[in-house]
C-alpha cells in the first residue's frame, strides 16, 4: 500500500491532454498468402538456471516449521519447472517479434515510473487458446496469446502487464504461498481436522467445512490482491500515457473471454461443401445436452469460496472511481505503438502452432478453420487444416483420440461443441477422405514450401514408418516448424 501511495502523491494532478494512439492500417496485409511461425529460441541455460536459483532462494526467506519449509520447498521448485516445461513443449516465446513487443511496453511503464527501476520484470508469451495473464514470481509474467488476440486495444494490455508487474511490486506471489503454506501446517487447524475425524457423526461434513473456511480465507487474501493490482496497475499504466479511459474495458473483456470464442460465424457443413466434400448426414448429427445441463447447471459453477478475483463489476467500479478522481496523461506514446496490429494478426497464427505443437489439434483445427475465413488464400493455413484432419485420424486409430478431443461441454460455447460433435462423428477413413480431398485444393508454390512438402510426407505411410527418411526430412527443413513436428511425433 506504501507504493500505491508514494505513486499516487507524485503523479495525480498531471494535466489533461488525451493521447489514444491510434493505429494506422497497413496498405497490404503480410498475411494474406502465407505464414513463417516463429522459430522458437529457448531461453539461454544461463537465464533458466538464473530463474531456478531466484525462486530456490524463496525456502530462505520463508519462516516457519519444518514441515511447512518443506511444502514451501517444493512450492518453490514447481515455479522454476513450470517455465522449464513450457520451453521444453515449445509454447514459451521468447524472442519474437510481438514478445519483444510486449517488453517494449514493459519498459516503457518503468520509464516512466521511477521506483520500478531496481525491479526486474520480463514478459514472455505462451502459446495456449485459453485466454490468460499471470505473475508467476521473480518478476516473470506470461501472457497467452489466447488473450493478446482478444485484446481490443494497446492501452488494455498495458493495463494488463501493469497489473501483473504491480503483483511484483508488493510480493503478492510469495507472500500469497507463504500464508497458504503457514496455515496448512497450522497447528490448530490440524487438531481440528483430527477431532472431527474421530467424531462418530458428521465427520465428513465437519471436515468439508473446515475445508470450505481454509479456502475461503485465502481466496479472499488473494481477492484484496487483485484489488490492489487494479489500483496499482491504473496509475502505473496512467503514469506512462496509456488510455486510462480503456482500463475498465480490460477487465471486463477478460472476465468475459471464452478460450473458444470466434466473433465471426462459420458454417463447418458449408466449408466441407466449398471444398467439394460429400458431407454425410451422421457428420452433423449433433446431440443436445442444453436441458441436461441447465437442469444440472450449479455442476459447471465456480463457487463463491473457490472463486480468487473479485466480481468484474466490482473492479470496474473501482477503477472508474480512480478515473474520476485523475487527470488524464499529458505523455505522447511512441509512434511504434501503432505496430501493435500487426503484431496481434501474427499472434493469430502463432495461437494455431502452439496448439499443433502442443497436440492441441481439436482447437488448432477450429482455429485455423475460422481463420481462414479472413485468409481463404493462406497456404499455411490450408496446410495445417489438412495436418490436423490428418493426425486426428491417425490418432483415432491408434486409440489416442480421446485423450486430446474433448467431448461437448457447458463452458464451451454452442459453435465449438457442435463442433466437437462432428469431430467424435467422423471415423478414421473420413478423416484421411476428408484431408485428401482439400490438399487435392491447395495450388503448391512455385517455391519449396516446408509446410506444403510436410504434408505430403506424411500422406505416404511408408515415409512415416521410414526412419531414414525422417531423418532426411528433418535434415532438409532443420530449424522450420515441420521439421520441429515431426521431431515430436518421431520422439514419441
Amino acid at each position: 500500500m506504501r507504493f500505491l501511495v508514494l505513486i499516487f502523491s507524485l503523479h495525480i494532478f498531471l494535466q489533461v491532454s488525451g493521447q489514444t494512439g491510434n493505429h494506422s492500417s497497413q496498405s497490404s496485409d503480410p498475411f494474406r498468402f502465407d505464414f513463417t511461425p516463429t522459430l522458437i529460441v529457448s531461453p539461454s541455460k544461463a537465464e533458466m538456471l538464473e530463474y531456478r536459483r531466484r525462486f530456490l532462494l524463496w525456502s530462505g526467506r520463508f519462516a516457519g516449521s519444518q514441515e511447512a519449509k518443506y511444502t514451501f520447498a517444493k512450492f518453490s521448485q514447481q515455479k522454476s519447472e513450470f517455465i522449464q516445461s513450457l520451453d521444453s513443449l515449445k509454447l514459451l516465446m521468447s524472442t519474437d517479434s510481438v514478445t519483444i513487443f510486449l517488453n517494449r511496453i514493459k519498459d516503457e511503464i518503468v520509464r516512466h515510473n521511477p521506483p520500478l527501476q531496481p525491479e526486474y520484470f520480463n514478459v514472455f508469451i505462451y502459446r495456449t487458446v485459453e485466454p490468460n495473464a499471470f505473475n508467476l514470481g521473480e518478476g516473470i509474467i506470461l501472457v497467452s496469446t489466447g488473450l493478446l488476440t482478444q485484446m481490443n486495444s494497446v492501452h488494455q494490455l498495458a493495463f494488463i502487464l501493469a497489473h501483473e508487474m504491480s503483483h511484483e511490486i508488493e510480493s503478492h506471489v510469495f507472500n500469497y504461498a507463504a500464508e497458504y503454506v503457514t496455515d496448512l501446517h497450522d497447528v490448530d487447524l490440524k487438531r481440528q481436522v483430527r477431532q472431527a475425524l474421530r467424531s462418530p457423526l458428521s465427520s465428513r461434513s465437519r471436515v468439508e467445512n473446515l475445508i470450505e473456511n481454509f479456502m475461503t480465507t485465502h481466496v479472499q487474501y488473494r481477492q484484496q490482491h487483485e484489488l490492489l493490482a487494479d489500483s496499482m496497475g491504473f496509475i502505473l499504466a496512467r503514469n506512462a500515457g496509456f488510455d486510462m479511459e480503456e482500463f475498465p474495458w480490460a477487465i471486463e473483456l477478460i472476465s468475459k473471454l471464452e478460450p473458444h470464442g470466434h466473433s465471426q460465424n462459420f458454417s463447418l457443413e458449408s466449408f466441407l461443401r466449398d471444398h467439394a466434400i460429400d458431407v454425410h448426414p451422421m457428420w452433423m448429427n449433433h446431440f443436445t445436452y442444453e436441458s441436461r445441463w441447465a437442469a444440472d447447471s450449479t455442476l459447471y459453477e465456480t463457487p463463491e469460496h473457490l472463486k480468487t478475483h473479485p466480481e468484474w463489476e466490482d473492479r470496474v467500479e473501482k477503477i472508474d472511481s480512480l478515473i474520476q478522481q485523475c487527470t488524464i496523461s499529458d505523455l505522447e506514446l511512441p509512434s511504434w505503438i501503432q505496430d501493435w496490429t500487426y503484431s496481434q494478426k501474427r499472434l493469430l497464427f502463432e495461437m494455431l502452432v502452439g496448439q499443433v505443437s502442443s497436440d492441441d489439434l481439436a482447437d488448432g483445427l477450429f482455429g485455423a478453420l475460422h481463420l481462414s475465413l479472413d485468409y481463404p488464400e493462406n497456404i499455411f493455413l490450408k496446410c495445417l487444416i489438412v495436418h490436423c484432419f490428418l493426425e486426428l485420424g491417425d490418432r483415432l486409430s491408434a486409440g489416442d483420440f480421446l485423450k486430446i478431443v474433448d467431448f461437448p461441454h457447458p463452458k464451451y460455447p454452442e459453435g465449438y461443441n457442435q463442433f466437437l460433435g462432428f469431430l467424435h462423428n467422423l471415423n478414421a477413413a473420413d478423416f484421411r477422405s476428408i484431408a485428401d480431398a482439400l490438399i487435392k485444393q491447395i495450388i503448391p508454390p512455385k517455391n519449396d514450401h516446408p509446410y506444403y512438402e510436410f504434408i505430403k510426407f506424411i500422406q505416404d505411410k511408408s515415409n512415416r514408418e521410414d526412419p531414414e527418411a525422417r531423418r532426411s526430412f528433418i535434415s532438409r527443413y532443420e530449424g522450420q516448424f515441420p521439421a520441429e513436428v515431426l521431431k515430436r511425433k518421431t520422439a514419441n
